[in-house]
């Protein structure tokens, strides 16, 4: 949840991003209106409810606006591809922005060649994973496979590690914690489990 105000002005702007039941905003949810609500959800079911007034619903790119983004990620992040792989992969994952965005991110971030992901999306099932069914969601569709491609890649410790900080608020974990251990081996216990 973000809060930007207007000084001066009795204006607010609420965002609750990501949001998938009306349960996890209610406490939340003001009583005025004196300012502006965005949420955002996978969840296409808020409109009508609570104060709900006007949904916009994202819809998958077309071929040339997707194979655009991906390219545009791609050059930002200094990966190199061919047009006939980013228009490939934009096709293989229907051209929803959210798995773009997140097959952009893994090749950058593993220096996988495009290629290589699209023999990978294609050879390990990632389609069928990708775009398995939300539960409570009629959006279905995940990116689940780009996280299991990515987790897959990490070692024993780094699972480890990943495991347990997902259990943490991630706004408490201190930054430099990581960064004052910088080559040491961390002792984190058996990542056996």
């Amino acid at each position: 949840m973000t809060v930007a105000t207007n000084p001066g002005k009795d204006q607010w702007l609420l965002i609750f991003d990501n949001t998938e039941k009306l349960e996890d905003i209610k406490g939340y949810w003001p009583p005025a209106m004196n300012g502006s609500i965005l949420l955002t959800s996978r969840n296409p079911n808020w409109i009508g409810k609570d104060n709900v007034d006007e949904a916009i619903k994202v819809e998958a790119f077309l071929p040339v606006d997707g194979t655009n983004m991906m390219e545009n990620l791609l050059k930002k992040n200094g990966v190199k591809f061919d047009g006939p792989s980013v228009t490939a992969l934009v096709s293989e994952v229907g051209g929803h922005p959210l798995a773009i965005c997140q097959m952009s991110s893994y090749a950058a971030a593993t220096g996988t060649s495009l290629p290589t992901l699209l023999s990978l999306y294609r050879d390990r099932g990632m389609a069928d994973n990708l775009w398995a069914e939300c539960v409570g969601s009629s959006y279905g569709f995940t990116v689940g496979t780009v996280w299991k491609l990515s987790f897959d890649s990490l070692g024993p410790n780094a699972r480890f590690l990943l495991r347990v900080l997902s259990l943490l608020n991630p706004e408490k974990i201190p930054e430099e914690l990581f960064l004052r251990c910088g080559d040491k081996n961390l002792n984190l216990g058996s990542p056996s489990r």
